[in-house]
């Protein structure tokens, strides 16, 4: 039962990201639910993995089957952070990786976007009857390419890099005041060119405009001001 809970809240964080897989899904004519041969067709070490797939584009599943506490996972190419611990690791690789039922393992693709409904702890599978906030989950890449999210009712999120530093813009996400980093050595954050603070807690009843260090995730979470359009600097 309280596996069975846990996931159902799961589900509920990432009600989003489900809803816009669905429509990508529709409209690309690619299954949301991918074997990893379709998702990385050009990697054959990926070609006959029977129990590992892709969750929409930006989420790799890997399901615990067997009542084992170890299980085989292969890394394609690219950064892969694991969305519970913000563990990092670089693919391509293959390793046997310590597992439990309680929470299976799930990878975070680089250069992901994805927004994300959690309780105000920032916690995954926790309730969100009493509270709720809507954030975007960043996972920085190295690479120059630009990373764009594009969402339902005008909303796109970008993010590139320059440098040591990377932009990220934010186009009418009204409803969404947070981002979640997964990157633990931002040295600073600034929104529309001024430097925020860096909070020394995390009280998000009453969370002002800064940034933690998520540091039991690997991650920050910088809070924004209102606005139709954000310009967020993220300094290593």
């Amino acid at each position: 039962m309280a596996n069975y809970k846990y996931y159902a809240w799961v589900r509920e964080n990432l009600l989003d990201y489900i809803y816009h897989s669905v429509i990508e899904s529709h409209l690309s004519g690619i299954p949301m639910v991918r074997a990893m041969a379709v998702a990385f067709p050009e990697e054959l070490s990926v070609v006959n993995i029977p129990d590992q797939y892709m969750f929409g584009k930006d989420l790799m599943v890997c399901p615990v089957v067997t009542d084992k506490d170890k299980r085989k996972i292969t890394f394609p190419v690219g950064k892969w952070t694991d969305l519970w611990a913000g563990k990092t690791i670089q693919g391509p690789f293959y390793s046997e990786i310590d597992v439990s039922i309680e929470k299976i393992p799930v990878y975070i693709r680089e250069g992901a976007i994805f927004p994300v409904r959690l309780n105000s702890n920032f916690k995954f599978g926790e309730s969100l009857t009493a509270n709720e906030v809507n954030a975007f989950i960043i996972s920085l890449t190295d690479k120059n390419d630009k990373e764009i999210f594009k969402g339902e009712h005008g909303i796109e999120v970008s993010m590139k890099k320059e440098h040591e530093s990377y932009r990220v813009v934010m186009e009418q996400a009204l409803d969404f005041r947070y981002l979640i980093v997964y990157d633990s050595q931002i040295t600073d954050v600034k929104i529309d060119g001024k430097s925020l603070p860096l909070l020394e807690e995390k009280d998000l009843t009453s969370f002002p405009l800064g940034w933690f260090r998520d540091n039991e995730n690997n991650r920050i979470v910088v809070r924004t001001p209102c606005g139709v359009s954000k310009e967020v600097i993220l300094n290593k």
